[in-house]
């Protein structure tokens, strides 16, 4: 690293498969912090636990320019102390730099991942994030990362797309132009595109939820838009074909606005809305939508083009106005004094 210091214009460094541990860990520190060009690092399989790992986070949240940083197929879950984790929430937190960040296959433990998972809902700015093989944790379609028991399949971990120059990305992703299906849910890695889908206003202030194949289904409140007669929603979509519908007064329906095919789908789907908290799903035909391989995710000067949506957005809840009661006119009949005896000169003498 001591030579490397002499190329003040170095802009990406791939360190992978070195048998680095943690003592090397605060030169490549001191790199980043006096490279100015630095965008790009990459550590994969090496032997580095989480306080080696929290060195070099620390340094990249303390120098703006670095954008790509791949630690997957280390050992961070591994550490004696927690100082990775509170690295890396702090840096989700506060800084907006990192926009692509590798952490997959480091056994990093659930309550960390628990941790980084609350700290990542509020970050706008990391467009793309790999975790699998972690504890108990995974990537969804929006970017937050949520509870999961399912184990990644060993063929699948060794073909995700691996972190590289900006070069090497677009070249993996017009070889990918027919879009594999995603594993992953890396929206740069895997080519996503930005696209928006309408549905008509039925009944006034009657909610309206879409049901993307990428959420396991799941409803996406939509809203309304000035210029647009009824809802829209924009949302990331996955290269290749995604199935969808809606689901409009506790009913699942599909538009013909789009394109339909047959599929069978049938079950009970838990829902935000306090009206239908639950909807019976029994379809024998959806929406769907095919989108390219989106090569252009990313601009020559690394920054990201989409203009309409960001990671993780803030989830849309329909709140229904109580019906007010109306208001019956007081009397002695229906009061709580109903029963009382009057008194009187009789009463009295009794």
């Amino acid at each position: 690293c001591k030579q490397l210091l002499d190329h003040p214009k170095l802009a990406t460094l791939n360190l992978a498969k070195n048998g680095i541990t943690d003592s090397s860990c605060a030169a490549i520190s001191q790199l980043i912090t006096e490279t100015f060009y630095f965008t790009t690092l990459i550590l994969y399989w090496n032997y580095i636990t989480g306080d080696g790992a929290a060195k070099i986070l620390n340094a990249t949240a303390r120098y703006g320019s670095m954008k790509v940083l791949d630690l997957s197929w280390n050992s961070i879950g591994r550490a004696k102390t927690k100082a990775f984790t509170k690295q890396l929430t702090e840096t989700l937190n506060t800084q907006e730099n990192i926009m692509h960040l590798d952490l997959s296959h480091n056994k990093i433990k659930r309550e960390d991942c628990k941790e980084i998972a609350e700290a990542l809902e509020g970050n706008h700015t990391l467009w793309g994030l790999h975790f699998a093989d972690n504890e108990g944790y995974t990537l969804d379609a929006k970017g937050y990362l949520v509870e999961d028991t399912m184990d990644v399949p060993l063929g699948i971990q060794h073909i995700e797309h691996r972190l590289g120059t900006l070069e090497a990305l677009k070249k993996s992703l017009k070889q990918n132009r027919r879009g594999q299906r995603h594993v992953g849910n890396c929206w740069i890695c895997e080519g996503w595109s930005e696209a928006a889908i309408e549905f008509p206003q039925i009944k006034p202030n009657e909610p309206v939820y879409l049901n993307l194949e990428c959420d396991d289904y799941k409803a996406d409140l939509m809203y309304t838009e000035p210029g647009v007669s009824g809802y829209v929603l924009w949302r990331m979509w996955p290269p290749g074909r995604t199935k969808f519908f809606f689901t409009v007064e506790g009913k699942a329906v599909v538009s013909f606005k789009y394109p339909v095919m047959r599929c069978r789908i049938k079950r009970r789907m838990k829902t935000d809305d306090e009206l239908y908290p639950f909807v019976d799903v029994n379809l024998t035909e959806v929406n769907y939508m095919v989108n390219d391989v989106n090569t252009a995710i990313i601009n020559d000067i690394n920054e990201v083009t989409v203009i309409n949506c960001v990671p993780r957005p803030i989830a849309g809840f329909h709140y229904r106005p109580k019906a007010k009661k109306a208001r019956i006119p007081w009397s002695i009949p229906i009061s709580l004094f109903k029963d009382y005896i009057v008194d009187t000169d009789v009463n009295c003498r009794e």
